[in-house]
């Protein structure tokens, strides 16, 4: 492909672009999979909120693997002009912004499909716990990419 200043970087990207996609994909049928178990079938090792927020940390955590797996993949060919990318690779506002936005997306989907669930109900506080682990699994991911040395995933 023209533009691609190295193809085995490239090429290594997309297999873990893809890797990791499909497991992201995995644990949202995972979440889906529990969300529509009927409320009398569930116990909890923990108060609801904690587990919301446990559950959307791990969500938050690989979307934002994915996305920063995706954006090394484009970096990798050429950057667009126009396009400013930080030390990793990909724009900050992309790494930050796009796993939170289809993160509480999901949330949302969940929490509505948790309403037709018999002994489930849909819940503002449980929203605002997934949405809390979204956002730390961003914090954890941005501290653990500024401490590792430059040029390692």
């Amino acid at each position: 492909m023209p533009g691609r200043s190295d193809s085995t970087g490239y090429q290594k990207a997309r297999e873990l672009t893809v890797f990791y996609g499909l497991l992201t994909l995995a644990y949202m049928g995972a979440i889906y999979h529990f969300s529509s178990l009927p409320g009398s079938r569930i116990s909890l090792p923990a108060p609801d909120y904690v587990m919301h927020a446990l559950e959307y940390l791990g969500l938050g955590g690989l979307l934002g693997i994915t996305i920063r797996s995706a954006g090394r993949m484009r970096d990798s060919l050429q950057n667009p002009p126009g396009i400013k990318s930080n030390a990793r690779g990909s724009s900050f506002r992309v790494c930050v912004s796009l796993p939170v936005s289809i993160g509480f997306a999901y949330a949302l989907s969940d929490e509505f499909h948790q309403f037709f669930v018999p002994g489930r109900n849909a819940s503002i506080s449980d929203l605002a716990a997934d949405l809390f682990g979204i956002v730390l699994a961003q914090i954890f991911l941005k501290l653990s990419y500024d401490f590792r040395p430059h040029g390692q995933m």
